[in-house]
């Protein structure tokens, strides 16, 4: 796979925090040419909205601050309505803070974008506790990771799913919520939430959430994989749950990341990819998982890259790792994939192009590792050496971030799920460099389509896109 960058952006301007030389992105979305970039801590706490028409000009439109003390970590774009909908979860690196005994106000707030120059806020839906993370939405409601006013403290890492009604975007209303039991002040989690093998304590938390069609697909962090059936959405219900901490160690973050739902034609997901985000040895990984029956949810396959291949030490009975974050983190299929081509972000690995088209031998097939990139000023390290550029070795230090558009040729599908090359594609993926490689996320928007039509809406998520064929973000 052959992929050219096109462009490059820090998205200079007084909306950075102190220090920062570029603004760092979660999540972006992209409809009809205008992006809508979620700032990362800690060089952004707000989201830009940008004209990337032309990739070589990219142009600011519209800052949106965050409510003092949150950060903007995700958003989702109704593309037909013309609604921004953006998760407000607390943080304390907010250089703004709120004044000393008042509460943070985190939950999700709704934009009216028609006027991408010019977004209007239309209501906001502030939930107890003031944490929030991954969501999906649909066309009327919000199906988001949060805290309650019963979980348990810290809220932050006990979050539950809580669905919001936003069909009056101006009053939006809380319609359900759904927990594991343990979350709640005055549960008690079952034996298997407890510990991990290693001893330490397991963070049951709702991460990550995707839609497909009346089913939920959640990412619960050391609680696994949940199938969660929202056929009625003041009435969700797990379906099935795949819990594989134990045996297997969930890290300092917590395992489960995403569930990425494998493209299909009609009824429900048979193929599911789930990735951990652990930065332990071992690192985090990918599952190719079969969900045919979502009460019996079985491994079919993992995904490693021999960069960050873990050895085991046989003389000192532990695993050995190379340095460095070398999780996985944000898978995405692309639509005209039909669900034998995925992307995979892999942090300081860059992004990986899969053929899981057997999905007991996934073959990678294409990887793209992000440049150095020169900058003035250039800033010193804390050993005192100068720093240049934006490349997968990035330190910690060097904070800058970066927005690079980016062409490739598209591989297609051929008969029997084979991959083809094809032309190459008209419009662009982006890519985002960061301040360390680490928290690099890369995102990516496809056209075109050997069998199919792409959809209407093109959704980029952290390290890939999760893209709806409805135009759903």
């Amino acid at each position: 796979m052959n992929f050219e960058i096109l462009g490059h952006s820090y998205f200079p301007g007084p909306h950075l925090a102190s220090g920062s030389f570029g603004a760092g992105f979660n999540t972006p979305r992209v409809y009809k040419g205008i992006a809508y970039l979620a700032g990362y801590p800690p060089t952004l706490f707000g989201v830009i909205i940008a004209d990337v028409k032309d990739p070589a000009n990219m142009k600011q439109l519209a800052f949106i601050p965050n409510n003092p003390g949150t950060r903007t970590a995700y958003l989702r774009l109704n593309a037909q309505k013309n609604i921004l909908v953006i998760g407000y979860d607390a943080n304390a690196a907010n250089p703004i803070q709120v004044p000393a005994g008042q509460s943070v106000k985190g939950g999700w707030v709704f934009y009216d974008v028609k006027d991408p120059a010019n977004p209007v806020k239309l209501g906001e839906f502030v939930n107890p506790g003031a944490a929030t993370h991954g969501f999906e939405i649909d066309d009327r409601y919000v199906y988001g990771c949060a805290s309650t006013t019963q979980t348990k403290k810290p809220v932050g890492t006990a979050q539950s799913l809580s669905v919001v009604d936003y069909s009056d975007p101006k009053s939006p209303t809380l319609a359900s919520v759904f927990h594991i039991t343990g979350q709640f002040d005055g549960e008690t989690y079952a034996s298997d939430d407890v510990k991990n093998p290693d001893g330490t304590p397991q963070i049951i938390q709702c991460h990550e959430v995707n839609k497909d069609g009346t089913r939920l697909w959640v990412a619960w962090r050391d609680a696994g994989i949940l199938s969660l059936d929202a056929s009625d959405p003041k009435n969700v219900k797990q379906l099935g749950r795949y819990d594989y901490v134990p045996p297997y160690n969930g890290g300092s973050l917590g395992a489960a990341h995403t569930a990425a739902v494998s493209p299909h034609a009609s009824g429900n997901a048979s193929i599911l990819l789930t990735n951990d985000e652990i930065f332990a040895c071992p690192a985090g990984l990918d599952r190719v998982v079969d969900v045919t029956d979502p009460a019996h949810m079985t491994v079919l396959s993992t995904i490693r890259i021999p960069e960050v291949d873990d050895k085991y030490d046989a003389a000192s009975g532990k695993f050995v790792c190379p340095p460095g974050q070398q999780s996985a983190h944000q898978p995405y299929f692309p639509p005209y994939g039909n669900g034998s081509l995925v992307f995979q972000a892999w942090y300081g690995q860059g992004m990986r192009a899969w053929d899981i088209s057997n999905p007991y031998q996934p073959k990678e097939v294409g990887r793209f590792i992000s440049p150095q990139y020169l900058r003035a000023p250039q800033q010193r390290r804390e050993d005192g050496h100068r720093h240049e550029g934006c490349s997968h070795d990035s330190l910690p230090s060097v904070r800058r971030r970066c927005v690079r558009p980016v062409s490739l040729t598209r591989p297609s599908p051929g008969r029997e799920g084979r991959l083809q090359r094809a032309r190459p594609l008209d419009v662009r993926c982006d890519a985002l460099c960061g301040d360390q490689a680490a928290k690099r996320r890369r995102i990516r928007k496809w056209s075109g389509g050997a069998r199919r039509s792409p959809p209407a809406f093109t959704a980029v998520a952290p390290g890939g896109i999760l893209t709806r064929g409805d135009g759903w973000a």
